[in-house]
Order: C-alpha cells, then sequence, then structure tokens
C-alpha cells in the first residue's frame, strides 16, 4: 500500500534521528582518542590512586605538611568554637559548613608568599591556595577523614591561563564534593564533583599529608608548549623544583609573571634584581645581600637542577658587576 505523501517527512527525521544517534559512541570513542576531548580529569580515581609523600618531587607534599605543623602550634581565635559546631553535623552538613565559614572569613588576597596557615590566612589574606587548604585543615580538625580530603592543583588549559586549587571531599557514600574559592566558585555551596565546571582540567596534585595523586601527563618530550614558548623552560621542571617563593621563583627562572597576574612592586623588582644576581653568578659579595632563607632556596634549586635536571641546567657566568646575561 502506498503510504501518504505526508508521512515522507516524518520517516526521514525518524531515519535522521537514528542516524545521530548511532554516530554518538563513535564521536566519544574519537573524543577519547585525542584532539580537543571532553574527558574528565578530575575524578574520585584520585582518592584511590596515592603515592607515597617522599616520592614527590613538586614540593607541595612538604609545603602541606609544615602548614599543618605551624597550624597545630597557633589556630585562629575562634577555630575551637568552629570544630565543635561541626562536629555536631552531619558529613554532609559539615562540609557545607566549613565551606561557608572560611570563605565569609577568608579575605582574598594575592600575595607571593608560601602556602599560608589558617591563622596566617585569616590575619592577612590569601589565595585559592589558602582556601583549599584552611578548609582541609578545619575540617580535619573536626574529625572529618583526612584521607578522604584531597587539596587540589589544577593546570589551565589555554596558553596564558593560571593555575587553580580547589578542595576535594569524599563523603562515606562515595559522593564526592567540590569545595572552590569565592572568586572562582559556580555556586555559593558546596559543588558535585559531576557538575564541577572546571573538572576537565589536568591534576597537577592532589595531595595530603598522607600522600599524593596526579594524572597531569607532560606532553612528548616532557616540554609544556606553554611556558617553553615563553621562556624555553619545561614545565616539569617548574613542578618539580619551584620553592613556592614567587620572587625566588621568578629569578631562577622557574616561572614568569603572566598577563592578568599581579605585577611586581618596585622593592619587588629590586629585591628580584638581587635575587637573580646570586642564582646566576654566586659569590660572596652578592650573597649576604640576601635571607639566609632565600640563599637556600635559591642554592636547593641549583643543586637540583645540576644533579637530577642536568640536561635543563643553564650555564652560569660568574660576574661581579651587574647582571649576568644569556
Amino acid at each position: 500500500m502506498k503510504q501518504p505523501r505526508a508521512a515522507w517527512p516524518m520517516r526521514k527525521t525518524a531515519l535522521l534521528l537514528l542516524c545521530g544517534l548511532g554516530l554518538l559512541p563513535l564521536q566519544a570513542m574519537a573524543n577519547r582518542e585525542g584532539g580537543d576531548e571532553w574527558v574528565d580529569r578530575l575524578t574520585p580515581v584520585l582518592f584511590r590512586d596515592s603515592q607515597q609523600p617522599e616520592r614527590d618531587t613538586s614540593g607541595r607534599t612538604e609545603r602541606l605538611r609544615r602548614l599543618i605543623e605551624r597550624h597545630e602550634q597557633h589556630r585562629p581565635v575562634g577555630w575551637t568554637e568552629q570544630i565543635r559546631a561541626l562536629q555536631a553535623l552531619p558529613p554532609l552538613e559539615q562540609l557545607r559548613a566549613a565551606h561557608a565559614y572560611v570563605n565569609r572569613r577568608l579575605t582574598y588576597v594575592d600575595h607571593a608568599e608560601t602556602w599560608k596557615s589558617p591563622q596566617e590566612a585569616f590575619a592577612s589574606g590569601g589565595v585559592c591556595v589558602e582556601y583549599a587548604t584552611t578548609k582541609m585543615v578545619l575540617l580535619r580538625d573536626a574529625g572529618f577523614p583526612e584521607s578522604a580530603l584531597r587539596v587540589v592543583t589544577l593546570r589551565p588549559l589555554k596558553p596564558n591561563g593560571v593555575f587553580h586549587v580547589v578542595l576535594l571531599a569524599r563523603l562515606p557514600d562515595g559522593a564526592v564534593f567540590v569545595l572552590d574559592s569565592p572568586d572562582r566558585a559556580q555556586s555559593a555551596s558546596i559543588v558535585p564533583l559531576a557538575l564541577y565546571r572546571e573538572r576537565i582540567r589536568p591534576v597537577v596534585w592532589a595531595g595530603w599529608r598522607g600522600g599524593f595523586s596526579t594524572n597531569d601527563h607532560p606532553p612528548v618530550g616532557g616540554v609544556d608548549a606553554f611556558s617553553s614558548a615563553r621562556t624555553g623552560v619545561p614545565q616539569e621542571r617548574t613542578s618539580r623544583f619551584a620553592s613556592g617563593d614567587r620572587l625566588v621563583d621568578i629569578a631562577a627562572e622557574l616561572r614568569v609573571v603572566r598577563p592578568g597576574e599581579r605585577p611586581l612592586t618596585e622593592a619587588e623588582r629590586h629585591r628580584l634584581a638581587l635575587l637573580r644576581r646570586y642564582y646566576r653568578a654566586p659569590t660572596a659579595e652578592n650573597r649576604h645581600l640576601l635571607t639566609a632563607a632565600e640563599v637556600k632556596k635559591l642554592e636547593g634549586i641549583r643543586a637540583r637542577l645540576d644533579r637530577e635536571e642536568g640536561l635543563y641546567a643553564q650555564p652560569r657566568v660568574v660576574q661581579r658587576n651587574g647582571l649576568s646575561g644569556r
């Protein structure tokens, strides 16, 4: 029996729909294989795939350990009362309350210091790292399992992008939530991991005192095009040898001041010149202009580069007047 002419458009539409559905698995496979794939990289797997702290060459596990040590010696005013309030709540409500408390009390202030303890951050402000670590320490002090918390460093997806740090928390039922800082948060409350808009970013480091995880695999040859295009320095060198001190790391050419980032002040530029002079041409004359801590950081970076990454160690010309050049 011949079909009415009006039925053909409907049958054509149905056929096109079926073809489109059939192509979806192929498109998903193509996304997994390469290109600009939309693949989750911030996943619950980070809680299971932990490496020992001593294997962390980025220095982040050590910074977190020292932060917790300083916190245990000096706690912020009102910290004990907040802990008691959290302890009276079920796990999910603990996350929400800790998230709201820290985002409300901590002021966003850019700085060039290493990771601050909660007391230091509440006193002078902090960035995304302090928001994440302060929430982690608060929840830990309230009895939330430390192994169910991860301070996560996310790599940018685009050139000249910025790294970002958040806290991941896993509940007893396996649900995972993201606790973000207010300047970057997509919601005033905590966000389920599956709904977090930045979950596709590579995870440079996801750690706690007992270990760390990462799924950030450098490109072939270990060179990150984002940084090497501007400085010639492999990104892996930055993650392995950075000291956590902004000026020291710039002086050692492990990083640059990127567009949109807080520019250096006149005092910082003067200090940077002294740091760079010693790093490139270490002498007794320019050593006494630095603090013992700065000298230790610069010498540590130089020693690790020479010993472990000789391929990337840059020649240094001893020069007594002014800065040496390349």
